[in-house]
Order: C-alpha cells, then sequence, then structure tokens
C-alpha cells in the first residue's frame, strides 16, 4: 500500500460542513491523505483517525463509489446521515485514541 500526504486546499475545505481537518482517498492500492495545518498532537490524533479509515478500507468494510458508502455491507448515501452519525466515523473515532497514544510514545 502506498500512501501519499498532500495539504488540504481551501477548495477540498470548502466542499465540507464544518472543519475538515484531513481526508483520505483510495484509488486501486494507493491512498491520498489531505490534511491541513495543525499543531504536532492534532495531527496524531487527526492522522491516526485517517488511518483507521485506511484500514477499514484494505479490510473492505468501508467501500466509497463516488456516491455512496458501503459500510459492512450496507450501501448508506453520504447525504443520509449527518457525519457523527456515519457509522464509519462512529468506528474511527472510537478507535483513534488508542492508536494516537501508540504512534505518541513511538514518535516522542
Amino acid at each position: 500500500v502506498i500512501v501519499n500526504v498532500m495539504k488540504l486546499s481551501d477548495g477540498a475545505k470548502s466542499q465540507f460542513d464544518g472543519e475538515l481537518k484531513a481526508h483520505v482517498r483510495y484509488v486501486g492500492d494507493n491512498f491520498y491523505l489531505f490534511i491541513d495545518e495543525m499543531d504536532r498532537e492534532d495531527a496524531i490524533t487527526v492522522i491516526s483517525h485517517e488511518i483507521i479509515h485506511m484500514q477499514q478500507y484494505i479490510s473492505g468494510d468501508l467501500v466509497f463509489d463516488g456516491t455512496n458508502v458501503i459500510w459492512l455491507g450496507e450501501e448508506i448515501s453520504l447525504n443520509a446521515k449527518d457525519y457523527e452519525d456515519r457509522p464509519w466515523e462512529r468506528d474511527a473515532y472510537k478507535r483513534e485514541s488508542d492508536l494516537a497514544n501508540n504512534l505518541t510514545e513511538i514518535l516522542w
């Protein structure tokens, strides 16, 4: 798996409601991680969250077809649920702190 890390553009931020700090796209065997500027502590947490999305994509739990998301075999319209109610986001938020703590121990 290849992970390409790039700066999050203002254009990308304008396409999302709320404050977008990062997002990941999965194309073929490549991940594209777009991340905004932030301090180190926030970056570790945000990157941990996005790594969990990468795991979800690799495992097949999360599939994005360009319009809809398939989560654990169930097709879900992105417009049907608020961001915080999307099950793949709830999963990532639930698991991000353990990964962030592990990364912090390794990096610091």
